[in-house]
């Protein structure tokens, strides 16, 4: 089945992915297969609902077609001085 993956920076939709999927896919997977950027916090949301790591794309009811949502945030190193 094709999905649809749009990758969110900030506020604006940075690219948007067709993918190929399996139903018995997990989400992990579909995180690893858009590698929007391995240095931030990604979030995988479909229908507005975060979606667990683990569950496969028909146990969050993601069908042929379905359009997908991947939330970026970005790492920030906070570096503490000294006064």
């Amino acid at each position: 089945m094709r999905i649809n993956v749009s990758i969110v920076v900030g506020m604006a939709i940075k690219a948007t992915r067709c993918l190929e999927a399996s139903p018995s896919d997990t989400v992990r997977m579909v995180r690893h297969q858009v590698k929007a950027n391995a240095e931030g916090w990604q979030s995988l949301k479909f229908n507005g609902r975060h979606l667990s790591d683990d569950s496969t794309l028909r146990e969050c009811r993601i069908q042929d077609g379905s359009k997908l949502e991947l939330t970026e945030i970005k790492r920030h190193n906070l570096h503490l001085s000294e006064y």
